[in-house]
């Protein structure tokens, strides 16, 4: 059995993990209801933008094509989100086994067309053993939400697609269900993927007219879309980081009771131990 002083110090050092593991608990829950309100409201706007770029997309518009049409040509370009920071769960490598059973799923030539940007840190450190093509690296982003900064990115890589640089644009990210449930999600940004749907124009009067609207309405819904997603990464790191944190809490909880138990027991031995040895040092003063 450990000493007294051992399980003393080993009480001490849990009871100070728990204070950390609570905090950061308490830090995530207030972050993930500040930004949960932001990825709820941006997900009906973005619906609205979705219904009304599907009722003014038409198949025949040359112009439009660039945008919807499949590549055989250009290189794919795989945008992995992950988190800065652990202890949250199984939050990032997630995103990293996914992102090896995407590139273990290419053929031999669009491995050798790939290119690979991380955001996050934990992406990159899973990933980079692996010799994969990355190409850049935007952690400061997935922290800081900033639209601007965010919106000008998505404008680089709509353009370098436009471009025919890409042929594929492809983003691997944690999509938020609720605090305790986040799933991986893999979603093709580009070229843009819409389901047939038969709607009648006739019922809406668009003004400007339905190509003007397009040229205002796309890059709207393009740079929305990529906002969507770091808020959702970001989200549903908190979420995991929470859920982490309060397992970690209840679990020190659970060990602190066995410590107490195991230290009562033995100071109980400790006491009964120097109880016999006073009785038996009185018995043997009782012979001289």
């Amino acid at each position: 059995m450990a000493t007294l002083k051992a399980i003393k110090t080993r009480i001490k050092s849990i009871e100070s993990t728990q204070q950390i593991t609570q905090a950061m608990k308490l830090v995530s829950a207030a972050k993930l209801r500040r930004i949960q309100d932001k990825i709820i409201h941006l997900r009906q706007y973005s619906n609205v933008l979705n219904d009304f770029l599907q009722l003014v997309y038409d198949e025949d518009d040359v112009s439009l094509s660039n945008f919807f049409n499949e590549r055989s040509e250009g290189k794919i370009l795989l945008v992995a989100f992950s988190s800065n920071r652990g202890l949250c769960g199984t939050f990032n490598s997630n995103i990293v086994r996914e992102v090896n059973n995407y590139v273990n799923n290419l053929t031999n030539e669009e491995r050798n067309n790939l290119e690979i940007i991380t955001i996050g840190k934990k992406v990159f450190d899973g990933i980079k053993k692996k010799n994969y093509p990355i190409v850049a690296q935007y952690d400061e982003l997935i922290d800081k939400l900033d639209y601007d900064n965010i919106k000008e990115l998505s404008q680089e890589w709509v353009k370098d697609f436009l471009a025919m640089k890409y042929r594929k644009i492809v983003f691997i990210h944690n999509k938020f269900k609720n605090a305790a449930q986040q799933y991986v999600n893999t979603y093709q940004f580009l070229p843009l993927t819409f389901k047939n749907e038969t709607k009648n124009n006739n019922l809406y009067i668009l003004e400007p007219e339905r190509k003007e609207f397009v040229k205002i309405l796309l890059p709207k819904y393009l740079y929305t879309s990529v906002y969507q997603i770091f808020l959702d990464s970001s989200v549903s790191e908190h979420g995991a980081r929470m859920t982490a944190m309060s397992k970690a809490t209840d679990n020190a909880n659970e060990l602190l009771k066995d410590l107490k138990l195991e230290y009562n027991k033995a100071r109980q031995d400790a006491i009964t131990k120097e109880l016999i040895e006073i009785a038996n040092g009185v018995e043997a003063l009782k012979g001289y």
